[in-house]
């Protein structure tokens, strides 16, 4: 566009040719390239893959620089991809030439071909909320979490300062960060359509409460993708088989639906997975479904979040056994009005199933009760006091005694 002094290619003298598109426009098929620059929020986010596939000839690669925006799910999973490969370098898990994705912040502050006396000029100008994201490099997503309170090294059992640690932490790294035999379990779902999560979660004893009110602590997660619901049951045995579950939670919504080609609805499902597989709780394999209202749930959740008098939250996650429910606690977000200012709603296509089942679980104000340990077999000295018992009646029936006696102790 001439007049408007936009370009649509040019060559340069080394016979490099750069092209401008506006990324509203459908994108080019079979061009092989070596660099794409993406400058700000795109418009249809859905082309990104195929933009990829147009480096793939060349080995090229792709920039993107931008004000990360709310609402753009696709730069969003670009920065966690980046994040993701960082953590894995960091822990030996990946190698300095595998990592081909990396995330750069970049502060108006420190732009040092600005004049100092502009931009403090714009600083002044500026809205919290835009100073906090231009000037201070924060994430704007970062501004509207859902749960801004949450901080990994507070809602957690073990902490930095040793003199926070209480019973809670005590009890669970003697047994080997499981929750010991007396404390009540709880399982919750969220069924998912590409990636289910399960949530598994205890409470202690009343006798290690603080202000009268039970601790809640997440102490492990399935979140793999793809995986039917027979899967998921067997993971759960795999891992948690000789523990006894006080109550399942699952999505009502998704519980209730009935996929094509399926002649049972999910949460049938689920029962009848969890039947087969040996497991179940003192309801039996029946799920009980979450509370639907995200305000509601989020309410609680935002509740055992809050700093007591004790010193402790409600919640304590039990972080190195939790990841993706940390992740999301962090950084799931809510949808934005017209205006820009946050909504009391979750903002759609972010990853949140760990998180759903956490809100799932807490909004049935899960507590303390006392599990029956006379259903448990996995003891070693149980198996042997029942084997000792049959043994006994046995010998008694032998013996011609009264079937209507009763055996106490051990007999010589």
């Amino acid at each position: 566009h001439k007049n408007l002094r936009q370009f649509e290619k040019i060559k340069l003298k080394n016979g490099t040719e750069i092209f401008a598109f506006a990324s509203s426009s459908a994108v080019k098929q079979g061009v092989k390239v070596d660099e794409i620059w993406l400058d700000e929020n795109i418009v249809n986010e859905h082309y990104y893959p195929e933009w990829l596939n147009r480096l793939t000839d060349k080995k090229g690669r792709l920039f993107w620089s931008t004000i990360p925006r709310d609402e753009s799910y696709v730069y969003t999973e670009v920065e966690e991809r980046a994040e993701a490969q960082h953590e894995e370098y960091k822990a030996g898990q990946r190698k300095s030439e595998d990592v081909y994705c990396s995330h750069y912040i970049l502060s108006q502050r420190d732009n040092p071909f600005l004049p100092e006396s502009e931009k403090k000029k714009r600083e002044e100008q500026m809205s919290e909320r835009e100073r906090m994201v231009r000037i201070e490099g924060v994430r704007s997503t970062d501004l509207i979490r859902i749960y801004q309170e949450f901080n990994p090294d507070f809602h957690c059992v073990e902490y930095r300062n040793p003199q926070m640690n209480d019973k809670v932490t005590e009890a669970l790294r003697e047994n080997n960060w499981e929750p010991p035999r007396d404390w009540t379990r709880y399982l919750s779902l969220d069924p998912g359509t590409q990636k289910p999560a399960l949530l598994f979660l205890a409470v202690p004893p009343e006798s290690m409460w603080e202000e009268d009110e039970p601790y809640i602590v997440p102490y492990d997660e399935i979140y793999t993708p793809r995986l039917d619901a027979f899967q998921i049951a067997q993971k759960v045995k795999d891992r948690h088989s000789n523990q006894f579950f006080e109550k399942f939670f699952i999505d009502g919504q998704a519980a209730r639906q009935k996929p094509m080609g399926f002649s049972h609805t999910i949460g049938r499902q689920y029962e009848s997975a969890f039947e087969s597989a040996g497991l179940s709780s003192r309801h039996g394999t029946f799920f009980e479904p979450g509370d639907p209202s995200f305000h509601q749930r989020s309410g609680l959740v935002h509740k055992m979040l809050r700093m007591r008098k004790c010193g402790w939250p409600q919640l304590r996650i039990l972080i190195h056994r939790c990841p993706h429910l940390v992740k999301q606690l962090q950084s799931n977000t809510r949808k934005l009005h017209p205006d820009g200012t946050p909504s009391e709603e979750p903002a759609d296509r972010q990853k949140d199933d760990v998180r759903v089942a956490l809100e799932y679980a807490i909004s049935r104000h899960i507590t303390y009760r006392e599990p029956p340990y006379s259903r448990r077999s996995d003891d070693p000295a149980l198996r042997r006091y029942q084997e000792f018992q049959k043994k006994a009646k046995a010998a008694a029936r032998r013996a011609g005694s009264d079937s209507s006696s009763i055996l106490c102790g051990v007999s010589k």
